[in-house]
């Protein structure tokens, strides 16, 4: 084979592969449905999806006019590689809106001036690869129409890669400070977060072949998987665990109770059926929304698991050693739930009973373990109907 022969070859392997990519990309971004995940998390994944997509389609493109497979002008291969390298960016960036939307830690989201700040690097990134068509300070295309690195070429890693550390950031925060379930899918994001920058480093360094390309689809690829598991073992209303992986986790942690011994805390809506007929059951379902957002504050601040046992019972698993008193628990979370309620300012009040049992041996049933935290539920919901509290 010839020169000729094998760079032809080489260029369709690479805009092929980049085109293949594409094609994976928009499938998952169709097939992502709100089941899959909060609102912001779907709009956010199809966010980076798109601009993945547009990402290889540019380095596609760019890939057959840069061989000359397919040759077009000098101004048209600028912006092609211009598009690129903006697509890059805002891939990255909405990369890191999603691990952000499936922290519990909302630091960028709901603080205005921080949420302001981190634009900047994006938007800057943009504004520099537009000029650079007529600068040259990020990229140039030669007197060949070959692309070539600018001076400050440093700007578009810098930009790109400081969202990447601000993921990592989150993914170890999750893994330190997190609940069960956030510990785990951050030890997850982290691996996955790593790949991209691996992808990056070895495009820069090499440039072959479509490193970056290849590691931001496997990585998008990963968490539409994590995504779709978690449809299995959510509650579709609340995003707490469902009954079934609730069942699965408490056996397994059962199993290990003789070296790790737990409490179970069993949580029930007061009035749950006067606020469904009273105010309707969109209201009821903001109800349970309320409480599983305070739950799943304390589920993270005391590293436990939360999830929806059935109905308006909800279910937390803690650790003893993150506990001292589970009769403060309870108190802390009719409080984490009046704050709740303020923020919202809903024209209905909420207040739970909590039942509570210790586990610390192994030969105990998943049975045994629930019933003695349900039998204590019941009899705080009938201590609150002799004082009067239904």
């Amino acid at each position: 084979m010839n020169l000729p022969d094998f760079l032809f070859q080489y260029t369709i392997t690479y805009a092929g592969f980049c085109l293949f990519c594409v094609f994976i990309m928009l499938t998952m971004i169709i097939r992502m449905d709100r089941d899959m995940g909060s609102e912001e998390e779907v709009r956010k994944f199809r966010y980076a999806g798109i601009s993945g997509s547009l990402c290889m389609a540019a380095q596609a493109v760019w890939m057959l006019g840069n061989s000359r497979v397919i040759p077009y002008p000098r101004i048209l291969n600028s912006i092609v590689n211009c598009c690129d390298l903006i697509f890059t960016g805002t891939t990255v960036y909405y990369w890191f809106r999603l691990i952000e939307c499936k922290s519990s830690r909302k630091f960028f989201s709901s603080n205005a001036a921080v949420r302001v700040l981190s634009y900047v690097p994006i938007v800057f990134l943009s504004i520099v690869n537009v000029l650079s068509i007529g600068t040259g300070w990020i990229f140039t295309i030669n007197d060949a129409n070959e692309y070539v690195r600018g001076p400050f070429y440093g700007i578009q890693i810098f930009c790109s890669y400081i969202y990447y550390f601000l993921s990592l950031v989150l993914s170890v925060a999750g893994m330190r400070r997190g609940s069960v379930a956030e510990r785990i899918l951050s030890r997850q994001l982290l691996l996955f977060s790593l790949f991209p920058v691996f992808g990056g480093i070895m495009q820069i360094l090499f440039g072959v072949f479509p490193f970056t390309v290849a590691t931001i689809l496997l990585s998008i690829f990963y968490l539409f998987i994590n995504m779709q598991n978690q449809r299995i073992n959510t509650d579709a209303l609340t995003g707490l665990n469902n009954r079934f992986r609730t069942k699965q986790f408490l056996e397994n942690r059962i199993r290990e109770a003789d070296t790790k011994p737990f409490y179970l805390f069993m949580i029930d809506v007061n009035r749950f059926k006067e606020i469904n007929d009273s105010y309707g059951h969109l209201s009821g379902d903001q109800a349970l929304m309320v409480l599983a957002d305070a739950l799943r504050m304390l589920g993270s601040r005391h590293k436990g698991f939360t999830g929806r046992y059935g109905g308006d019972e909800f279910t937390v698993i803690v650790d003893t050693e993150q506990i001292r008193d589970p009769f403060v628990f309870s108190q802390e979370l009719n409080k984490t739930i009046e704050e709740r309620m303020e923020n919202r300012q809903l024209e209905f009040n909420v207040t739970v009973a909590v039942g509570y049992t210790g586990c610390c041996n192994h030969i105990e049933s998943f049975s045994d373990v629930v019933e003695r935290a349900d039998q204590m539920l019941y009899q705080e919901k009938e201590r609150l109907k002799k004082e009067g509290f239904r």
